[in-house]
């Protein structure tokens, strides 16, 4: 393989291994094997292993020793710093001249708002995670600064992590019905605009309502 491929291949270990935290198929305290990841991924110990150091530095997960890498359960307090620091950050990156939206930006709203309206009907963690996290990563990549950027992928993350602890029918239909409201106002924003700014400033003031 080439180091590009290498690098491809990394992260996509990565972003499942996250994703598996955070829609809850890996339980809070359950442990991580790094022989039994390898042997699914068909790759040797060594990427599993910088997986997990990637993984631990985002605390998702936590190496004890004699004991292995552990899933680190979540917790309300950690939910309100993490959503506190990701609506700062986007509000501060809304100031800082975002990039612009594209055509592609249009296309990838309007195919997200068409799975919103899907998902009212016909609800599914798995569903509301990718709509969720194809969202988020087009919010992400309008900041122009590498370091927020990365950062504001990662709060995404443990955001949403928190919110798909459990459901109620209640629940269900509260995301549900604030994702689909956020994306009709999301698809209107960029029919007349093309700067980002509004669209992160959206993107926050959904996010502070989250656990209102």
């Amino acid at each position: 393989m080439t180091k590009t491929t290498n690098i491809h291949r990394l992260e996509h270990i990565c972003n499942e291994v996250r994703k598996r935290i955070c829609v809850g198929e890996y339980a809070d305290g359950q442990a991580l094997y790094e022989e039994k990841l390898a042997k699914e991924f068909e790759v040797s110990r060594t990427p599993i292993r910088q997986v997990l150091h990637r993984l631990a530095l985002e605390r998702f997960v936590e190496t004890k020793s004699g004991i292995g890498t552990l899933i680190i359960p979540t917790d309300r307090v950690s939910f309100k710093d993490d959503q506190n620091i990701l609506v700062k950050t986007l509000t501060m990156m809304a100031n800082l001249s975002p990039t612009s939206i594209n055509a592609d930006d249009r296309i990838e709203l309007a195919a997200l708002l068409h799975m919103s309206k899907i998902l009212v009907e016909d609800f599914s963690v798995n569903t509301y995670w990718n709509v969720c996290y194809r969202y988020n990563y087009l919010i992400r990549e309008k900041i122009r600064h590498d370091l927020m950027r990365d950062t504001t992928h990662i709060l995404f993350c443990r955001l949403y992590r928190w919110l798909l602890v459990s459901f109620t029918p209640e629940k269900v239909e509260f995301l549900t019905q604030t994702l689909l409201n956020e994306l009709q106002q999301a698809n209107e924003l960029v029919e007349t605009e093309d700067n980002a700014s509004s669209l992160l400033l959206l993107r926050a003031n959904a996010i502070l309502a989250l656990s209102n």
